[in-house]
């Protein structure tokens, strides 16, 4: 087994929509499966939400707003959030790209030396 192998067998993937803090099925109980496009293998099945799972996520976005937890933040302090969230996407930089490589069928490599470093510049 690979090293990506590995790490793919290992992974422990959320199979809710987060909303409010937490990972939630969808009001409905309805799901999808998601496949790896490249094997067809069973990533996970995930909520196939609809309007009510929207409106949910709306109003819980909607009371984070008003308390102000991140609204309320100077500048500077969203900015060291969100430096520390980059410094997150690349300290775990193997797991990450390995479940984008299984999500869209691409390489791990690509994952790993484009798309996580691209995301954690963006971020910044």
């Amino acid at each position: 087994m690979t090293k990506y192998e590995s790490i793919a067998a290992g992974l422990e993937l959320p199979t809710g929509a987060f909303v409010d803090g937490r990972f939630v099925p969808a009001a409905n109980g309805a799901t999808f499966e998601t496949r790896n496009p490249y094997t067809g293998a069973l990533i996970a099945s995930l909520p196939a939400c609809g309007a009510a799972d929207v409106d949910a996520a709306v109003a819980a976005g909607r009371r984070a707003f008003e308390a102000g937890v991140w609204s309320g933040l100077h500048p500077a302090a969203r900015k060291a959030v969100l430096g520390r969230l980059a410094d997150l996407l690349l300290a775990h930089r193997e797991e990450l790209a390995v479940m984008e490589a299984m999500d869209a069928g691409k390489p791990v490599s690509d994952c790993l030396e484009i798309d996580i470093p691209e995301t954690a510049n963006a971020i910044r």
